[in-house]
């Protein structure tokens, strides 16, 4: 690699500073998660003290068809970060093959080595955008439920 020590571990550092960025999205979506399950639990005990077709109840029934919405993007971005964080790994892999087989000086394995490195990670920021639309959704469906809870209790102010 062109008597660089260094260009394979430049070539190593961005998939491994991505594992990293992966490993906190997917522990934010944990708990997160988490966060849904409980506020799920809460709603079902607020729907048990109400009257069933009343105003209010309907709008906590609304919420907890929010919080499975949710739920379910939340499921589908941690599947989708822990699919990238193993595709980064592997892309660090590759990296340090396909420089191993430059100081072998065989053209072909590197020219595939960076074939499947540059598909893998391209592979992995997909997943990693795609978990990161499905959280934005998944903020928009909690500040609805916020709104809606917020609005409820001004109306009861008056």
């Amino acid at each position: 690699m062109d008597n660089n020590p260094f260009a394979v571990l430049t070539l190593v550092a961005a998939p491994a500073i991505l594992t990293n960025a992966m490993s906190v999205l997917a522990l934010g979506s944990g708990n997160r998660a988490g966060r849904v399950m409980d506020r799920f639990r809460e709603i079902m005990k607020e729907l048990k003290a109400l009257e069933p077709g009343s105003e209010v109840h309907a709008m906590k029934l609304r919420q907890l068809d929010r919080l499975q919405q949710r739920a379910r993007y939340l499921n589908t971005a941690m599947k989708a970060f822990f699919t990238a964080l193993g595709s980064f790994a592997a892309t660090t892999v590759v990296a340090i093959v396909g420089g191993a087989f430059a100081e072998a000086a065989s053209r072909t394995a590197v020219r595939v080595s960076g074939a499947v490195a540059l598909s893998v990670g391209a592979f992995a920021v997909g997943n990693l955008v795609f978990g990161c639309v499905l959280l934005v959704r998944d903020s928009r469906l909690a500040i609805a439920n916020l709104t809606e809870d917020a609005d409820l209790i001004r109306s009861q102010q008056r």
